[in-house]
């Protein structure tokens, strides 16, 4: 692990055209960081703590019967096969081997491939199995990391293919961080400061000793607030910050997401975000290297990310579909 945050300290110092082995080396230390998260995932599914709720709160007889192909026939019967107790931390364990596997060996890139799509299969039946109750924005951006690596690696890539991936991976990122800003600005109670002691005096994500100074201090509370609110909606301006400004923007990131995982106990959230920050500085060196020979104008930049954006998503999305309906669920389309 300390090698791993070695790795996301060095990819926010340098650039991406720096690192030894370029866009692999990239995708090697997103992997990486990103499996980190799986591992810990994996590790509470399996534990006596995690079955345990999962067997209370969330059996499977009842998260089933969301999707109506799961509570008869062919499709009830495929269900419990795959996610019904107790088969369903066999899910765990393949996710908690992938991920150790990225973790503390040097896999050749086939082999990448096909952890990085069990890991992405795993969190998909996961997330079926529960419905996505107590799954969270960490688990949804994994998913999509793991789905994106995997499909860098597929048979035929050529170099701007690998790249194009990359990029598509550092725009989810900056649009998750934004979507999320956007979204605590039109609130309220974020913006009249009431979110964080409101979120920090729960038992789940709370904690007693800052839910204690934030309530006595309405203004410190408002100004964090705030500062959460402007610093998510304006993480895109990194995609166009000097280097060392930008890397000095992510490794500010990085610290938030270490204070929500110290205070609210969103330790998985870490490993999701930081990891996609090696393919987000990796972008913005691509962009200014662009603009800069004047193959890509200012104003054309937004339309190819945005068209990137949309191809990538559309293949992630048939994919999801495809695990999740099984092989006939184009058939009608």
């Amino acid at each position: 692990m300390r090698k791993t945050i070695g790795r996301l300290g060095r990819a926010v110092t340098r650039s991406p055209g720096a690192q030894p082995g370029g866009v692999d080396e990239v995708w090697r230390t997103v992997e990486r960081m990103t499996a980190v998260g799986a591992v810990i995932g994996a590790v509470e599914q399996l534990s006596s703590t995690g079955r345990r709720s999962r067997e209370e709160i969330l059996p499977w007889p009842v998260t089933r019967t969301r999707l109506k192909r799961l509570t008869s026939g062919p499709g009830r019967r495929i269900g419990d096969a795959v996610v019904g107790p107790p088969r369903d931390h066999v899910v765990a364990a393949v996710k908690l081997a992938a991920g150790l596997r990225l973790l503390l060996g040097r896999p050749g890139h086939t082999e990448r491939g096909i952890l990085l799509a069990s890991l992405a299969t795993a969190n998909v039946v996961n997330h079926l199995r529960v419905g996505g109750y107590g799954m969270d924005g960490s688990d949804h951006l994994s998913t999509v990391t793991f789905a994106a690596a995997a499909l860098d690696k597929l048979p035929g890539n050529t170099p701007s293919d690998r790249r194009a991936v990359l990029s598509f991976l550092a725009a989810q990122s900056v649009l998750a961080y934004a979507t999320s800003g956007l979204v605590k600005l039109t609130s309220p109670t974020w913006r009249g400061g009431d979110a964080i002691p409101g979120v920090l005096r729960t038992r789940t994500y709370g904690d007693r000793g800052l839910f204690s100074v934030v309530r006595s201090q309405p203004v410190l509370a408002k100004g964090m607030a705030w500062s959460v609110i402007l610093t998510e909606t304006l993480f895109p301006v990194v995609l166009v910050l000097p280097p060392r400004w930008a890397r000095a923007s992510l490794a500010a990131g990085a610290a938030f997401h270490l204070a929500n995982g110290r205070y609210m106990g969103l330790n998985r959230f870490f490993w999701a975000f930081t990891a996609t920050y090696p393919a987000v500085d990796f972008l913005r060196a691509e962009l200014a290297g662009a603009a800069r020979t004047g193959t890509l104008t200012p104003s054309a930049a937004p339309a190819a990310l945005s068209a990137a954006l949309s191809a990538a998503s559309n293949a992630l999305t048939t994919a999801s579909t495809a695990l999740t309906t099984g092989p006939n669920a184009g058939a009608s389309r």
